[in-house]
Order: C-alpha cells, then sequence, then structure tokens
C-alpha cells in the first residue's frame, strides 16, 4: 500500500530473488509511473488506501505499508485496516514501518488490528535506510490475522467519515450517520491533530520504552564501531608484538657495542700514524 513510484518492496524482491504475485497500490499517477518501470508487475490505481473494491476477497498472503499509514487521521486508518483485513488471507501477515516520530501512529495501527484479533508485535529498529528527516530508526508493527472478523459495526463510523472527506457522499450516507455530524467531528480531527495526544500510560512505561529506544539506538552504533575496534584490536596486537621485538633488537645491540667495545680494550689503544 501507497507504493510509490519505485516499489521498494518490489525491489527487494528482485534484489533476493524470489518469485511472487505483486499488486502495489498507490493514486493514479504515480500508479502509471511505477508501470512504466516495472511492467512484469500489477498495479491499482486507488483514491483512497480503504476504497479496495478492485482487489478479491482474502486475495493476499502478506500486505505491507512502509512508513505510509502515518498519513492518515485516524478514521483513515480504522477504515484502512477494515480494507486490509478484507483481502488478507487468514494467517496472513501485516507488515508496517514508521518514522521515528512517529510512534503514536504505530501504537493506533496496532491497536486497531488487535480489536480485530489480529496477533500483534511492535518493535524499535534501526534499517539500512533513511527516512524524509534523515533518521535509520524506525518503527515495526507486524501481525498475523487469525480468523475472519466483521468489521462493520466496529469501524463503521471512521469508514462514513474517510468516505466523506474523500468526498463520496454517497458512500458516506450510506452507513446512515447524519453527514452534518460527521462533517463536524472530521472537520474537528483536521484542526485538532488527535493524534498528537499520547494515551495514558505510567510514566514507568514510558521510561521503559525510552531506555529500549537508546538500547537498540547503542547497539546499532555498537554494531557499527565493532569491526573498526576489531581492526584497531589487531592493528595494536601488531604494533604491541613489533614494539616488543624492537625492545629485543635494542637489547642485542647495546650488548653487542659493550662486547664490541671490550674487545677493543684488548688490543690496546689505537696506533697513531
Amino acid at each position: 500500500m501507497g507504493c510509490g513510484p519505485t516499489p521498494t518492496v518490489l525491489e527487494a524482491i528482485y534484489d533476493i530473488g524470489h518469485n511472487v504475485d505483486y499488486v502495489g497500490l498507490d493514486v493514479e499517477k504515480v500508479v502509471e509511473t511505477a508501470k512504466a518501470r516495472h511492467p512484469q508487475a500489477s498495479f491499482v490505481k486507488c483514491l483512497v488506501p480503504y476504497d479496495l473494491k478492485p482487489l478479491e476477497l482474502d486475495q493476499f498472503d502478506m500486505v505491507t505499508g512502509f512508513t505510509f499509514f502515518e498519513y492518515l487521521n485516524r478514521p483513515e486508518k480504522a477504515a484502512t485496516v477494515c480494507g486490509i483485513n478484507k483481502v488478507l488471507k487468514v494467517g496472513g501477515e501485516i507488515v508496517s514501518t514508521y518514522p521515528k516520530s512517529s510512534e503514536k501512529d504505530a501504537m493506533e495501527m496496532e491497536q486497531f488490528f488487535k480489536s480485530l484479533g489480529y496477533y500483534m508485535k511492535r518493535r524499535y529498529v534501526a534499517l539500512d535506510y533513511e527516512d524524509i528527516e534523515g533518521s535509520r530508526y524506525f518503527w515495526v508493527v507486524e501481525g498475523t490475522k487469525k480468523s475472519d472478523t466483521d468489521t462493520l459495526d466496529k469501524f463503521s463510523k471512521y469508514k462514513a467519515m474517510s468516505y466523506l472527506k474523500a468526498g463520496k457522499v454517497r458512500e458516506a450516507r450510506a452507513f446512515n450517520y447524519s453527514l452534518g455530524d460527521l462533517a463536524k467531528e472530521l472537520l474537528e480531527l483536521e484542526t485538532i491533530d488527535v493524534n498528537a495526544v499520547p494515551p495514558e500510560i505510567p510514566e514507568y512505561a514510558n521510561r521503559l520504552k525510552d531506555l529500549e529506544k537508546e538500547i537498540v539506538e547503542i547497539e546499532d552504533v555498537v554494531s557499527s564501531i565493532t569491526p573498526k575496534m576489531r581492526m584497531i584490536s589487531r592493528n595494536f596486537n601488531t604494533y604491541r608484538k613489533a614494539k616488543g621485538r624492537l625492545g629485543d633488537l635494542q637489547k642485542e645491540k647495546s650488548e653487542l657495542a659493550k662486547e664490541y667495545t671490550e674487545k677493543l680494550k684488548d688490543f690496546g689503544p689505537p696506533l697513531k700514524i
């Protein structure tokens, strides 16, 4: 989802030599560019990420979204989770990444999937890739669909709000909510970033998360320095051996010079000519 004009997942698949049926989703202009670059793959134009009508139910073994879901507001996230749930097979996996600064978005998506019975886990990792902020640290949210779940009752209001935001009034009206009330709530969401309000988490849990993040970053630094330290260690051992050998040679030279001086004394003082 949100494959972009140069789909990183598809290119990674090609790099490691796997043969899979890939389908990329994005807006029309982006899809056309991606098709031109990768004519052998399938791409689907999708005005909004939750309207997945072109796709079949239970079609995919895996759905991915890399640094994409943080651009959606809360109703759009919930509606998108509904769409993913429809096209993902039971036992299929969802994998998504979020920039270091988008932890709340990662937590929100994790909770939406958990509410549908998914087994979920969230990790903070260092990747060989930089986001638009120049950071190599990301939140990874991944999970497994354990069973089919009807999402209509859970997220119907969010879906209606999402359709209304996209200008699809007929689809929004089908959920039998007051369009005026939906518009008012949507306006409040767009004006006040609800994602900026953190969930109520005890202070010790916040500190624990900070420590976990710091540990990941330090481990990354250590792993990058370790090869250099090994080289330094090897060079130091070589230097230490060479210095020891130099000391031995200097000692041997001093003893030889002393012995040579003593030998000369046996022949008396040097002759003057």
